[in-house]
């Protein structure tokens, strides 16, 4: 439930109710998990602060009709930020391989414009939650989707399950 607070997004707890109000469905639906770095020892994971943050999410490939992981843009403002987002993707990739399917990403900066290949087809939450919000173009504009059905165009590639190619996002990563 922290994951807007910490950085002061609009998916904070005490935020606007009108945006805030999709929080339940993130914590909820299944097709939507939550990827945080925090600082600090595993022992103490509760009480250590969030350094960055993004959303993964199960989606569906509208031309190849079938399953493919989509991650949000990171969320962070640490001065190991861009280290950070790269672990994500890292880890997304990695789930991505583990889970047989493709994943696919919007640029959340310029400097992401050129990395992996334009993903040739639409993706779309097919709905499950009265309310979800995602901060990518979609065919009815950033935020809050009702109904959790959406469309998400111009994605590029992270990991493409087809030929098992992973773009390159500078790796290995340092941490």
């Amino acid at each position: 439930m922290q994951q807007g607070s910490e950085f002061g997004t609009c998916q904070k707890v005490d935020g606007d109710v009108r945006v805030n109000k999709c929080l339940a469905g993130a914590l909820m639906d299944g097709k939507i998990k939550v990827l945080t770095v925090k600082g600090g020892s595993r022992e103490k994971s509760k009480e250590n602060p969030m350094l960055a943050h993004s959303i993964i999410r199960l989606l569906w490939d509208k031309t190849e009709q079938r399953p493919v992981l989509f991650l949000e843009g990171c969320y962070g403002s640490h001065p190991n930020h861009e280290t950070f987002d790269r672990a994500i993707k890292q880890w997304a990739i990695i789930r991505a391989q583990e889970l047989g399917v493709s994943l696919v990403f919007q640029p959340f900066s310029p400097s992401e414009a050129t990395i992996g290949k334009l993903f040739n087809s639409e993706v779309e939450a097919l709905g499950s939650f009265p309310f979800e919000y995602t901060d990518s173009t979609t065919n009815q504009g950033r935020g809050v989707q009702a109904e959790s059905k959406y469309t998400l165009g111009n994605c590029r590639l992270l990991y493409s399950h087809e030929d098992n190619s992973v773009a390159p996002i500078l790796f290995p990563i340092e941490v």
